[in-house]
């Protein structure tokens, strides 16, 4: 996104990148896995959370579409705002 000067991640030495940021960094694959756990644990049965609904949310309407889609907002808005 050009907002800093090097390219590499705040969290890993990868290059920075949305995708990389919400998908593949070991530390959101982390945050994602628990947040799926965290969910069947209140008994909202979701097996996993692509790639594709954690960039752009859930777009197949189903029992608790909205309010995943919201977690899933607010999950990468705190990915962004954790510090270095």
């Amino acid at each position: 996104m050009k907002i800093v000067s090097f390219p590499l991640s705040t969290f890993c030495n990868s290059n920075e990148s949305l995708e990389h940021l919400f998908c593949y960094c070991k530390h959101s694959i982390a945050f994602w896995k628990s947040v799926v756990l965290w969910l069947k644990s209140i008994d909202i049965n979701i097996d996993f959370l692509n790639d594709y609904e954690i960039i752009f949310g859930l777009a197949q309407k189903n029992l608790n579409w909205t309010l995943l889609n919201h977690i899933i907002i607010i999950g990468k808005t705190g990915l962004l705002l954790q510090p270095a």
